[in-house]
């Protein structure tokens, strides 16, 4: 049964790739294969499951897993701010009870990477009721909320611990101002100021706010070293491990960004 779900899907996406050559219409586009999530679902699942080992990802033991497209729960919940639907996390946890893409940490965690996944397009700048929220800052401030709903230590618990961009290597200087760690305190500052001077204030949401921010937000953004790395750099490292598995993802890389 799975082989032939596996060649109904590859004989869909067949089509639309020929529609797309030969002018005719299509429902299914070739973007929704070749896109950033199968460019990330394909190196993940490579990487877990052979001797590969990547600069920016954890050393793989028993307990690392990867999923994409998950939850990350918000500090700022309360103040009308939802989860991030981040592309990718690496590391020691598992699904929240009750949810499909909510995750929690393994209780003794050692490993936690968020990865944002992006080909030509830029992080966004911010939310629609927090302007400068952008997605670097809102990502690391998620991840230090995850890590304080299990009162784990940034400084003494975690072995690898890190906010990765994944992108093109031509649009790599277009993160930088984003990943700077200097910004990302400044927003939270910026953020926390406005809700406590703002009406409808509770105390006690305020306090709780500082709390996560002296102790979980500001210690990771000094553990952490956010940065963008490119398609283009992992395709150079996976070469040596296994020139036929980079050709081919180079290929699918190359087809992703329109070349």
């Amino acid at each position: 049964m799975k082989k032939e779900v596996l060649k109904t899907i590859q004989g869909l996406l067949g089509k639309s790739i020929d529609a797309k050559n030969d002018d005719t219409f299509s429902e299914l586009k070739p973007s929704d294969l070749f896109c950033e999530g199968w460019l990330t679902s394909i190196l993940l699942q490579y990487w877990k499951t052979s001797d590969l080992e990547l600069d920016f990802l954890p050393v793989k033991n028993g307990k690392t897993k990867w999923a994409r497209e998950v939850l990350l729960r918000s500090p700022f919940e309360k103040f009308g701010v939802g989860t991030t639907n981040s592309d990718a996390v690496v590391g020691h946890f598992d699904f929240r009870e009750g949810t499909k893409r909510g995750i929690e940490l393994d209780r003794n965690a050692k490993q936690f990477v968020v990865l944002e996944a992006k080909t030509t397009s830029v992080l966004t700048a911010g939310t629609t009721h927090w302007e400068k929220f952008d997605q670097a800052t809102r990502n690391v401030a998620d991840m230090a909320r995850e890590i304080r709903e299990r009162k784990l230590n940034v400084e003494d618990d975690f072995d690898v611990v890190d906010f990765i961009v994944i992108s093109a290597e031509k649009m790599k200087g277009k993160h930088d101002t984003l990943l700077r760690k200097d910004k990302m305190k400044e927003k939270i500052e910026e953020m926390i100021e406005e809700i406590s001077n703002g009406k409808n204030k509770r105390s006690e949401q305020i306090k709780d706010l500082e709390d996560w921010q002296e102790n979980y937000f500001k210690p990771l953004v000094e553990k952490i070293e956010p940065r963008c790395v490119t398609w283009e750099s992992i395709i150079e490292e996976v070469e040596p491990e296994n020139p036929g598995f980079a050709k081919w993802f180079g290929e699918f890389y190359r087809l992703c960004i329109g070349d």
